[in-house]
């Protein structure tokens, strides 16, 4: 149900917005468990990408009038809601899959950078991206409060299965050593992405 409201409804709403240049959902189609959860890990169930050709466009798509609706429906169908302004890599791939890990985690910039090595010994990534949360962004509308994070890693892989093998590889690996280097919270997913706009 999540699924289907936030493609078939809410994905539209948030479509109308001025000036989105892109509008990317992740739904989460598998999580790879880790036990270094040190404060109560992430509850996810998918990740938006929305692209704005500055910071400017962005803050006025959601103060004008058009998202009033988008925060209207969010209780239909989310829990909670946590928005993250991004730094970092900006030229996501023109072409959608189902074979993509979106790595989110919470830890000092020295774990981070520790993280995104983890990532990259994985043989058979075919891109990454990473972006770096320069602000967490309370959603006021929902009853829970925001999910801090720091870092949000996205990778792309041939095949789904070539995704699932380096999930549970990236989770075993990561589960002995994450919280020696200062991650303390770290979610791995699969996602299948839908192109909105």
């Amino acid at each position: 149900m999540f699924s289907e409201h936030w493609n078939r409804v809410h994905g539209p709403l948030v479509a109308r917005l001025p000036a989105v240049g892109r509008y990317i959902q992740n739904h989460v189609m598998d999580e790879f468990p880790t036990e270094t959860d040190t404060l109560g890990g992430y509850d996810i169930d998918g990740f938006v990408e929305l692209y704005f050709a500055d910071e400017a466009t962005m803050r006025g798509a959601f103060t004008g009038p058009g998202v009033q609706p988008i925060w209207a429906d969010e209780p239909n169908f989310l829990g909670h809601s946590t928005a993250y302004a991004i730094t970092g890599d900006r030229s996501p791939s023109p072409s959608m899959t189902d074979a993509k890990l979106v790595i989110v985690a919470g830890g000092s910039p020295a774990g981070v950078n520790w993280l995104e090595k983890q990532v990259r010994t994985l043989e058979t990534l075919r891109a990454i991206e990473r972006n770096d949360v320069a602000e967490v962004i309370p959603r006021t509308t929902m009853a829970r409060g925001p999910q801090p994070a720091d870092v949000f890693i996205h990778v792309r892989f041939a095949d789904i299965q070539e995704a699932r093998e380096a999930g549970r590889r990236l989770a075993f690996v990561t589960q002995a050593e994450a919280v020696s280097h200062d991650i303390g919270r770290l979610a791995i997913t699969r996602v299948e992405e839908k192109r909105i706009v």
